[in-house]
């Protein structure tokens, strides 16, 4: 969605609504900064919450993390010289000195308030300006131009001990040990629904892989398609073709990020898609029970670094460092050269990489060769950036005489989210930055009481990580028809999501302490569904309330009129609104499969009629329904039963 001059965009008012109520009830704030906070929000627009607010809690952090606070120009200053704002000021006052300094006795819980009130607003998620989408892209350009090249990667011992280290993970690697898998993403060369009977072209990784490997579950089988092009083109339409080489192109697409702006991933081929998932799994695994690795690299438990933090910022023992645009950083030219040992791995990961993405989100489109190894969206970039970060820095150490042990009890990594032993945190940005990778110093928090890793912000030991509000429900509900018989709420699939949305964040408030916001947003919810929310807890698969126990959740029920008792007083249901994204029913031909699949080798669109060129469209993200939930004490919200 595009959206022109969204900065003097007022606010919501379920927005500011639930803002008020967070300020003022929660977290005890003086009257006088909520009518700053609503005077400027009057005059300056969403903006103001989502980035001016967000700009302050930035440099507090920095403040956190360097020892002295310096104040944005955007607020006005509490007295002259001072570095304290006039806004907040009695909560900055807690914190820092006139002057700035960090206090010694620096409250947490009034740093918690502080950044829960500045960051409350900044993940939200708002309509693309122009001006946002071209400057996502540009920077998307402008960082694969200055990534590494073979001529300019700086080979060295460091270098040398990363490879071999590498060997050793990797060396038992046989593609045979692949099992690809589809993904619920929409891919570049066909839409989710046509994704699981897409017959391929012969391509590179066709070819790699063998069409045994891509034969899933039997729901389709993958035939020589320029076979059946060269039959279509001779027998039916009577022309002689020239054949080339097909190669599977990704394209660039915007998903949302923050009110910064929208984040760029790639939007990879369906065949490529199926052997990345394949090779991720492997390699997730593998790396998770490596002796090497198990512990220090993860990709599927972030507690192991959320952990760490907490104690870490009370007593100074680890440091965080944060990279910056880290997935489209990690060159080629050091994919190749690292896993140049392991040649099975190396030929695997190649195939299924895509050389190239079509951008034409703005001007005319065109093709980028990439220079990178992948970009987000790629299901192997995750996993080869957290190795190819660990190898680094333990080859790095390595080459100054430390052990394994040494190097398992100093490092830690979680994709772009590296934690280390203090004393070695500048050195480790250092070596990263030698080969290409960028830190982002100010988010890089070392012999700091504050510290941030994996979702998880803490300050002197007590966890201070803000509530972030994503989505936002319109002021007035919108119309939702009910179809009698499967009663099935058909709405606009954001609509819906915002329901499910702002349900959890009604939940996680609840859970932090926030009771006057939760109260607020499950108010919220229920105005737009016209009905009650029930309880539930936290597993629950429908739209809730939450309660104490599973018992306190059945009685507050029965008690609401929401769950009917068998006779021996025993649970029995509960009516309640679920959600889901709902299966695309859609319908093809087996010609019309394989025509579809030949126009990717030729150009065949002139033979196929307009009205059925643009059938394949996205399916609806998200729809709410109503069911009936039956299920005893013991199960219970577990088996769901239809009405």
């Amino acid at each position: 969605m595009l959206s022109q001059g969204m900065s003097r965009e007022k606010p919501p008012t379920h927005l500011m609504d639930a803002f008020r109520t967070l300020i003022t009830q929660d977290l005890g704030v003086a009257s006088k900064d909520l009518a700053t906070i609503e005077l400027r929000s009057e005059h300056e627009g969403l903006c103001f919450l989502t980035k001016t607010l967000a700009n302050l809690g930035k440099a507090l952090d920095r403040g956190l993390g360097s020892g002295v606070f310096h104040l944005p120009t955007s607020f006005k200053r509490r007295c002259k010289g001072s570095q304290i704002p006039a806004f907040l000021g009695a909560l900055f006052m807690k914190v820092f000195h006139v002057n700035g300094e960090l206090r010694s006795d620096a409250c947490p819980l009034a740093v918690k308030k502080l950044r829960q009130i500045c960051f409350f607003c900044y993940k939200l998620e708002v309509d693309f300006r122009e001006c946002e989408i071209a400057d996502a892209v540009s920077g998307f350009i402008d960082t694969d131009n200055e990534v590494q090249t073979e001529c300019t990667l700086p080979v060295d011992a460091r270098l040398v001990r990363a490879r071999a280290l590498i060997t050793q993970l990797f060396s038992n690697f046989r593609k045979e040990q692949i099992t690809g898998q589809h993904t619920t993403g929409v891919s570049a060369n066909t839409h989710q629904h046509g994704k699981f009977s897409y017959i391929p072209p012969e391509s590179t990784v066709i070819r790699h892989f063998g069409r045994l490997f891509f034969n899933h579950a039997r729901e389709y089988n993958y035939i020589h398609t320029a076979y059946f092009w060269w039959l279509f083109a001779t027998v039916f339409i009577e022309v002689e073709i020239d054949w080339y080489e097909y190669r599977p192109t990704a394209k660039l697409m915007l998903v949302p990020k923050d009110s910064r702006g929208p984040r760029v991933i790639s939007c990879e081929p369906t065949e490529h898609m199926y052997a990345q998932k394949g090779l991720q799994e492997w390699t997730t695994k593998l790396v998770e029970n490596h002796p090497f690795t198990k512990g220090i690299v993860n990709f599927t438990d972030q507690t192991i670094n959320r952990d760490i933090i907490i104690p870490a910022s009370q007593s100074l023992e680890f440091s965080t460092l944060d990279l910056k645009d880290a997935s489209d950083r990690v060159s080629l030219a050091i994919v190749e050269y690292l896993f140049g040992d392991c040649p099975d791995f190396l030929t695997s990961l190649l195939a299924c990489r895509s050389g190239s993405t079509l951008i034409k989100l703005t001007g005319a489109p065109f093709h980028l060769h990439l220079r990178k190894f992948a970009p987000m969206g790629s299901a192997m970039c995750f996993p080869i950036l957290a190795i190819t970060i660990w190898s680094l820095l333990a080859a790095d150490m390595q080459k100054e005489g430390c052990s394994m042990d040494d190097v398992r009890a100093t490092i830690r990594v979680y994709g772009d989210d590296i934690i280390t032993e203090t004393w070695y945190a500048y050195r480790a940005m250092d070596v990263l930055e030698r080969y290409g990778l960028r830190v982002n110093r100010e988010k890089s928090f070392v012999k700091s009481h504050f510290l941030e890793s994996c979702g998880m912000d803490a300050f002197k030991g007590v966890q201070v990580t803000p509530l972030r509000m994503k989505r936002v429900l319109p002021d007035s509900a919108l119309k939702m028809h009910i179809k009698k018989r499967s009663r099935y709420m058909a709405t606009a699939p954001d609509y819906a999501a915002r329901i499910v949305s702002t349900t959890k964040m009604a939940q996680r408030a609840q859970q932090d302490g926030l009771t006057a916001l939760a109260e607020s947003l499950y108010r919220m919810v229920e105005h737009h569904l016209g009905t009650k929310l029930p309880y539930g807890i936290e597993t629950t698969p429908f739209l809730c309330r939450l309660a104490a126990s599973q018992e306190d959740a059945w009685d507050k029920n029965h008690n609401m009129g929401f769950a009917a008792k068998t006779s021996d007083g025993r649970a029995g249901y509960v009516t309640a609104y679920t959600w889901k994204s709902p299966k695309t029913t859609f319908k093809e031909s087996d010609y019309g499969r394989l025509r579809r699949s030949l126009s990717l080798v030729g150009n065949v669109e002139d033979f196929i009629p307009v009205s059925e060129r643009d059938m394949f469209v996205d399916p609806k993200s998200i729809v709410i329904r109503q069911r009936v939930f039956r299920a005893w004490y013991d199960t219970a919200y577990v088996s769901v039963v239809d009405n």
